[in-house]
């Protein structure tokens, strides 16, 4: 540090330089009102800029040992906070760890919730795929049962093409996870396209199942009405309706069947197959009934009616047990129903004459025949010919002596022959019954 006479002797060799005249550096910062103040020693002016100097200095000095004491400071408090700095780096990288460890378990979790997702509704999607099988398999058994019944199939077209079982998940992928929003634009429109051919087809099977249940409804009310008409005939006639006869085979449930899966169903068929049999059996003892036309003719004359009349030879009332039908001689006579001939000869007042046994109590005798053409245990049928129109027996000239017995006692052939009209269709269709 300079000392005081340091700066006293500066001081003058600064005023050596003045040029002559010239006023000390000090006095030019002299305020006005005090220069006529006597001027001090000249020792006083070097002891002032010391002063300022040494202020100066001291400043630095204040900057140097504050800067020494902060650093001192500093020092001091990262040795003493050292370990509570670390332990909060610690805290900070713990808690990031766990942050990011919590995100990622929220992200696996969000991907098994989606791979659970994907995985229930693929089953619920190939459990759909799978019931809709099972109708396709069924609606076709249907179809193919109605086939046996002669009923049509349904229109072209309307089953569609299922589409093919999702495939499973494949847990040993990587997981990613995109995006939600690109997830769900992507997920939608094939959940939704799938949805909508799986409604589709719903709707196509209800609707074939619907012309289905029609068609079997229409065709019950058809074979009911057709075999109540037969009933009503047999009845009118008098005859009893034929038993099923010739039939046989193993007992199979319909509910073990190829349609065991529709019980309602099967029970319509089964009523469609039971109203079909009665007709088909009617329909076949039609056959056997005599309502045909004895003589190869549609216009029948008859010139003696059944019942009470005048006898033709004692004029007196007797039991006529038949017809008497205008023919002339040698005309051919036809069988009026299929049947056995019991009968081919001599019958006493019938003359040549021919009885068939139709079955079912029903019988028929053709007498006064000039020409018999059948042999007792021919089997004929209806329409086939027997013999020829004559004038043998208790007659009185050419015609055609016709009865009709059931159980052996004459009755009134009239009822069966009026009913050839209404019949023709359906004894020709006979055979196609069965």
């Amino acid at each position: 540090m300079p000392t005081h006479a340091t700066l006293a002797h500066a001081a003058h060799a600064e005023h050596d330089r003045l040029p002559p005249g010239a006023p000390h550096p000090a006095a030019r910062h002299v305020p006005l009102h005090s220069r006529s103040e006597p001027v001090a020693a000249p020792l006083r002016r070097p002891a002032r800029a010391a002063l300022v100097l040494g202020r100066r200095a001291a400043a630095a000095w204040t900057v140097v040992v504050l800067a020494l004491l902060g650093w001192s400071a500093a020092s001091t408090s990262y040795i003493v906070f050292r370990d509570q700095i670390l332990q909060d780096i610690r805290l900070h990288h713990a808690a990031a760890e766990r942050a990011a460890a919590t995100q990622m378990a929220a992200l696996n979790q969000e991907i098994d919730r989606l791979k659970s997702a994907r995985m229930a509704e693929q089953a619920a999607l190939g459990e759909e795929i799978e019931s809709l099988m099972k109708r396709e398999a069924l609606l076709a058994h249907r179809q193919a049962a109605l086939g046996e019944f002669g009923l049509a199939a349904p229109e072209s077209g309307t089953i569609a093409t299922l589409p093919k079982k999702p495939r499973p998940v494949d847990d040993s992928a990587e997981p990613r996870s995109p995006p939600k929003r690109a997830r769900e634009s992507r997920a939608a429109p094939i959940r939704a396209s799938g949805r909508a051919r799986l409604a589709a087809l719903s709707d196509a099977y209800d609707a074939i199942e619907a012309r289905q249940a029609a068609a079997v409804v229409h065709f019950q009310s058809r074979l009911d009405r057709e075999r109540g008409e037969l009933s009503e005939l047999y009845r009118r006639l008098g005859v009893g309706e034929p038993t099923q006869k010739d039939v046989g085979g193993p007992y199979i449930p319909l509910s073990q069947g190829p349609l065991r899966g529709d019980p309602a169903f099967n029970h319509a068929l089964g009523r469609v197959a039971a109203m079909q049999a009665d007709i088909r059996r009617l329909k076949q003892g039609l056959i056997h009934l005599p309502v045909r036309s004895p003589l190869d003719t549609n216009e029948l004359e008859e010139t003696s009616g059944f019942g009470s009349r005048p006898d033709p030879f004692y004029h007196s009332l007797a039991f006529h047990p038949g017809l008497d039908l205008r023919a002339a001689y040698g005309a051919p006579v036809e069988a009026t129903a299929a049947g056995k001939v019991v009968t081919a000869g001599w019958n006493g007042g019938y003359g040549n004459m021919v009885e068939i046994d139709h079955g079912n109590g029903v019988a028929t005798r053709y007498g006064h025949l000039s020409q018999i053409e059948v042999k007792v245990g021919a089997h004929v049928e209806a329409g086939e010919e027997i013999g020829r129109v004559g004038s043998t027996g208790r007659s009185t000239g050419p015609h055609l002596h016709y009865e009709v017995r059931l159980d052996n006692e004459p009755v009134d052939p009239t009822r069966f022959l009026t009913a050839t009209n209404h019949l023709a269709a359906a004894t020709d269709d006979a055979g196609s019954a069965d």
